[in-house]
């Protein structure tokens, strides 16, 4: 291990070997998978609502359709927020996790190395 390269694999092993699964990540999986389904909802909902204000003759029923459809339009925004909120969650948790597997690596390395020049100094 003195003088092998770091590799992108032996990192992506040590990482599938802690497995992180359940605790706090979960919630954030049902968060990402709610957010998703808002912004369905809230695309659905101004479909629905557009097309109801364009088949009506009465001005009230069209403004009311229209409020409607900004009311999904704001859901559909939320649902977006939430999900990219959780998802940079979970991705910048990943990287984070990697750069300390790396740092880590990296000062086992320099630790092996002093220790052979404190070897070579004192014979």
């Amino acid at each position: 291990m003195a003088d092998q390269p770091t590799t992108s694999s032996s990192i992506d092993a040590e990482l599938d070997r802690l497995k992180i699964k359940g605790g706090d990540s979960e919630p954030e999986r049902g968060l990402v998978i709610f957010g998703v389904i808002l912004f369905i909802v809230g695309v659905i909902g101004v479909v629905v609502a557009l097309q109801g204000a364009h088949t009506s003759a009465e001005v009230t029923v069209q403004n009311e359709k229209i409020i409607m459809a900004i009311g999904a339009a704001m859901l559909g925004l939320a649902g977006v927020v939430i999900w990219a909120r959780y998802s940079m969650t979970r991705y910048l948790r990943y990287w984070l996790l990697r750069v300390i597997f790396e740092e880590r690596y990296q000062q086992d390395r320099s630790i092996e190395v002093l220790e052979r020049i404190e070897a070579k100094l004192s014979k």
